[in-house]
């Protein structure tokens, strides 16, 4: 079969969405699949290109798949500069697909985020004829009027009126309606599931998020320490400011993140004077090993919104699959799988006191007391790269007969 992937978010960039679908394209090239790419020049996530990656040129990638890169619009921390990037990329991606007719593909997959990708999704596949596929990796719509997306895109410049009306009615009707058309929509979570169906979408299917298997690297924990470890994006929806004036008042706790994003020169500035949070820059390798060998728990953090209920990060399952103990800032469904695979703790989004108290206590603890072997055998089962694959080839093939 041949699968076209649209996406803003592609290898070698580093990232969730980067990762999920280099598991996902070297699972279906290696099962006989042929797969084809369009995605942008990579820049994310400082918004600049970092490769020498030519535009509208086909050339192979690492699995043996075929990559179209198209163009980008630079950016440095502006949300609407973002946005008329994934806006141009994706357009850029519908106008590639106009040459796809001759040798086209059987089915066109979107990926969110960008949102953008989405209705480029649905006019590629009218344009070539082919089923879509509609992968929804976060909570769309509802993150649009709960995260006030266009009111701070366009910093206020429009009345509050419009852009309540823009965030709570015209884009989440606009987004709904575009999932309705697609063949088949594909989903992180269980919760979310139950709301798209409730919304009248029809054949949406569960995929999680993926971790591939690490081994294990035990560390005898000190009491009266804690060595809390935060690795991945750096930005407004992680909370992350929640996490630092918690630990400014425990200096037996020291927080590490380790990543980049929109927000960490404000979290840095935050945490100017306090000794015990450190930054450093996105990496990967045996730089990753060396900080993961230092933790004794990983930390994963959510914003304390609504929608968030519906979202479980894809670092989670990453944390549990190295067999670390997880400090979860989580709520809903995030915060039922830690405590169901016995994988860590949990404190309440957004209210640093009751996670003052609980890094106090585990700080205190010898034993952080995760189920190492219950939480790996939880992640094979429901979130490793195989069982995605499988399913998202089930997919393929039920919007294709």
């Amino acid at each position: 079969m041949r699968v076209l992937l649209m996406t803003h978010y592609y290898q070698p960039e580093v990232g969730a969405p980067q990762k999920r679908w280099n598991y996902l394209v070297e699972f279906l090239i290696k099962r006989g699949h042929e797969v084809a790419v369009c995605a942008p020049v990579p820049h994310y996530p400082l918004g600049r290109r970092f490769t020498q990656d030519k535009v509208w040129v086909w050339e192979p990638g690492a699995h043996g798949e075929q990559i179209l890169r198209v163009p980008y619009v630079p950016y440095s921390g502006s949300m609407a500069v973002q946005m008329l990037d994934q806006a141009i990329s994706s357009l850029a991606e519908v106008f590639a697909t106009t040459y796809m007719r001759t040798h086209k593909p059987d089915v066109v997959i979107s990926t969110t985020p960008g949102l953008p990708m989405l209705f480029a999704g649905v006019v590629a596949s009218r344009t070539l004829r082919v089923p879509h596929i509609a992968e929804v990796r976060d909570a769309w719509p509802d993150l649009i009027w709960q995260t006030k997306l266009v009111d701070s895109a366009t910093k206020s410049l429009l009345p509050k009126r419009v852009s309540s009306v823009l965030e709570r009615k015209i884009i989440p009707q606009l987004l709904i309606r575009a999932k309705k058309e697609a063949d088949a929509v594909i989903v992180t979570t269980k919760a979310f599931k139950r709301v798209s169906e409730g919304r009248g979408l029809n054949n949406v299917h569960l995929i999680r998020n993926v971790a591939e298997p690490h081994p294990s690297h035990p560390r005898a924990k000190q009491k009266g320490t804690l060595h809390l470890l935060y690795v991945g994006t750096v930005g407004r929806s992680q909370g992350l400011e929640h996490v630092v004036d918690a630990v400014r008042y425990i200096p037996q706790v020291t927080l590490r993140v380790v990543g980049d994003g929109a927000a960490k020169e404000q979290l840095k500035q935050q945490a100017t004077g306090i000794d015990n949070v450190h930054f450093y820059p996105q990496t990967v390798g045996g730089e990753l090993e060396e900080h993961w060998k230092w933790a004794d728990s990983g930390l994963v953090t959510l914003a304390p919104l609504q929608a968030f209920e519906m979202t479980v990060p894809s670092k989670l399952y990453g944390v549990m699959a190295r067999g670390k103990h997880v400090t979860g800032v989580l709520g809903g469904e995030a915060a039922s799988i830690v405590a169901n695979s016995q994988a860590g703790d949990i404190s309440t989004p957004g209210n640093s006191q009751v996670l003052k108290a609980l890094l106090n206590a585990l700080a205190e603890k010898q034993e952080l007391g995760n189920k190492i072997g219950h939480t790996q055998k939880w992640v094979s089962e429901n979130a490793s790269p195989e069982s995605a694959g499988k399913r998202l080839e089930r997919v393929l093939f039920k919007v294709t007969q």
